[in-house]
């Protein structure tokens, strides 16, 4: 028999914002993600971001398995129904026809006049919104049937549960988060420059598409495209740092090499090797914010202490970043 399921790590978005990196793996990490699945994925997300109420910083869609860095704002209030709606039909843009018309008529005069089957409606889609964990089944989901149907298959494409790390609400921890993301086609040798990666944010973004450059700039925390890839850019690009064509990854071990020689790496060259810390951790920011989540989670679960944050190799100057990795079971 096969254990629990770990809860997450989540935060009420009533009470306070949070950001995630979230990444789902194909069944056998089956290589199946080509242009089209790549800009389906996309769409999805993007669709799904909205209705949640959710933003995303960035993203990249690999061959195998697509990464979302993404925002959960503080809700000062749960969305009105008119508002519900239009989310709605942003995550049911299919045409619109004299059926799916009068179905929201009906939806929106039950919500109107506030009968039971309204009350539902509206509970059913309001606990689907500002959770990281709704968003991800709804793309995947919505993915799979869609793939299902252009392949002529059955069944599920994913490899079991998605990956999630709860990411610090400041811009060290953020901005490294995101880079590492797009840095992934950098790493895997498909392209030497991170803006020339078109399923990418940092790619879209360099391409023009404002959304894409609207989520970086927030991350960076500046008014205009030009100053956010200037300084976004500082971190995605190392000169002389060349991809193997499989790929890089520095492990514990070579970390361990590094420091006892006495060696260290600067930030734009480790964000280009592939450490597990960033995917497999549950938790990643300062020791303190690491430490207060892992207290609020072994109190809300009643949970012996699982474990204490963990600082991040002493390779480069990591900011004072740490990371919690797995939970043991109670």
């Amino acid at each position: 028999m096969g254990g629990m399921r770990e809860k997450r790590v989540k935060i009420d978005p009533r009470i306070e914002a949070s950001s995630a990196h979230l990444v789902s793996r194909t069944n056998n990490r089956e290589r199946c993600f080509n242009r089209r699945e790549k800009a389906k994925l996309l769409s999805l997300m993007r669709q799904a971001e909205e209705y949640c109420g959710l933003k995303l910083f960035t993203h990249a869609e690999m061959i195998n398995h697509p990464h979302a860095l993404a925002h959960n704002p503080l809700w000062q209030k749960d969305p009105d129904d008119a508002e519900l709606i239009r989310r709605y039909r942003v995550l049911n843009p299919g045409r619109q026809t004299k059926y799916r018309s009068k179905n929201l008529e009906v939806i929106a005069a039950h919500l109107e006049a506030n009968t039971e089957e309204g009350i539902e409606w509206r509970r059913r889609q309001v606990a689907q919104m500002g959770d990281f964990s709704q968003f991800m089944k709804i793309v995947k989901q919505r993915f799979t049937a869609w793939f299902n149907r252009e392949h002529c298959r059955t069944g599920t494409i994913w490899g079991g549960r998605f990956k999630s790390v709860l990411v610090e609400e400041n811009s060290n921890a953020l901005v490294k988060m995101a880079a590492y993301i797009d840095n992934n086609p950098v790493r895997a040798g498909i392209v030497r420059d991170p803006k020339d990666y078109a399923h990418s944010g940092y790619g879209e973004a360099v391409a023009g598409n404002a959304l894409a450059q609207r989520g970086i700039m927030q991350l960076m925390e500046v008014s205009t495209w030009e100053q956010a890839q200037a300084e976004y850019r500082k971190l995605l690009y190392a000169v002389g740092t060349i991809p193997k064509a499989t790929g890089r990854t520095i492990s514990i071990e070579e970390f361990e090499k590094v420091v006892g020689e006495g060696g260290k790496l600067s930030v734009p060259e480790i964000l280009r090797c592939r450490i597990r810390r960033f995917t497999d951790s549950v938790v990643f920011g300062s020791t303190e914010f690491v430490a207060k989540r892992l207290e609020i989670f072994v109190k809300e679960n009643k949970r012996k202490r699982p474990g204490r944050p963990r600082p991040m190799p002493p390779v480069t100057d990591w900011g004072g970043l740490a990371t919690l990795r797995g939970l043991r079971q109670p």
